[in-house]
């Protein structure tokens, strides 16, 4: 399973794609929305897991993008607790799961995937 790591907190990222990769998944890692939707656009993943709050292209863009262009695509959204609450009603497109940073992120990704 190729899954695509997304955000521009570095830590985040490096701590998901060792814990993926010690999984068996393949990790490809991008750290803003405009390395994320070219990595979608050049490479086929099962999973992505996108930060909502980031520069260039943010996590609503991304999730925009691949609703449109890789609707089958499973995503996951990072999120501050407070970033979560203002935005989820009003999206057009909705994650397969929103996952706050407060969060165990290791727990629930294991879960979801």
């Amino acid at each position: 399973m190729k899954i695509l790591v997304c955000d521009d907190e570095r830590h985040i990222v490096r701590l998901l794609q060792l814990n993926l990769e010690r999984q068996g998944y393949e990790v490809v890692c991008a750290y803003d929305g405009a390395e994320a939707i070219r990595n979608l656009e050049s490479q086929d993943f099962d999973a992505a897991v996108i930060d909502l709050v980031m520069p260039i292209h943010d996590g609503v863009e991304v999730l925009q993008w691949v609703r449109e262009n890789r609707p089958n695509l499973r995503i996951a959204i990072l999120s501050e607790q407070a970033d979560k609450m203002r935005v989820r009603e009003d999206l057009p497109h909705h994650p397969d799961i929103w996952v706050t940073k407060e969060n165990d992120l290791w727990s629930w990704l294991k879960e979801w995937l």
